[in-house]
């Protein structure tokens, strides 16, 4: 019985001591862009908040996007230089926001071209079309409660909240893969 103790204490200290030490160590942060001193790849990639709503420890504006400045535009270095020569200034700029990873994320909206630009470190990380989420985000700001899920690895869900103050009324807004497939008023 003293034999099989040992032998299941040893297998519990090698399998906490393997835990622990790959927990540990962490990878190397990414480079994004066309510049560096590695040729980096452009990822493809749209980044998502971590914290989407207003919830006043990490968040507590409820705007989201603001009409970019002039200092904002002739201060962009890199890839945002070059398409705000390209293209002129946004027409929105979002407030740069934290996403799931980590990553500091900044945003430009074109809504003549229907395009979004999230740049890391001002280089180029994403490119594609504004989505319903980015547009109800820019008429309604962040909502007071948000859900998101996936139900496939890349479909993301998202249930957004707004409660009108002083009121049991309240607007919800189903997004699915950035899509609106739901909006609702009640009380």
């Amino acid at each position: 019985m003293h034999w099989n103790l040992l032998r299941v204490l040893a297998v519990l200290l090698t399998g906490g001591a393997l835990t622990l030490t790959g927990c540990a160590f962490r990878s190397p942060s990414a480079t994004y862009g066309s510049g560096g001193k590695r040729s980096p790849v452009l990822i493809c990639r749209k980044r998502y908040p971590l914290h989407l709503s207003v919830d006043y420890v990490h968040r507590f504006r409820r705007q989201a996007y603001c009409l970019p400045s002039k200092r904002l535009v002739a201060k962009a270095k890199d890839d945002k230089a070059q398409y705000a020569a390209e293209w002129g200034a946004p027409d929105a700029v979002r407030r740069p926001f934290k996403s799931r990873k980590g990553e500091k994320v900044e945003e430009w909206i074109y809504l003549e071209r229907n395009v979004m630009l999230q740049f890391i470190g001002g280089q180029l990380t994403y490119l594609g079309n504004v989505s319903d989420l980015e547009l109800t985000l820019m008429l309604n700001g962040y909502p007071h409660q948000s859900l998101y899920w996936f139900d496939q690895p890349s479909n993301q869900n998202v249930l957004l909240t707004y409660r009108k103050p002083f009121s049991q009324n309240f607007e919800s807004f189903y997004i699915s893969d950035g899509a609106l497939l739901q909006a609702e008023e009640g009380n």
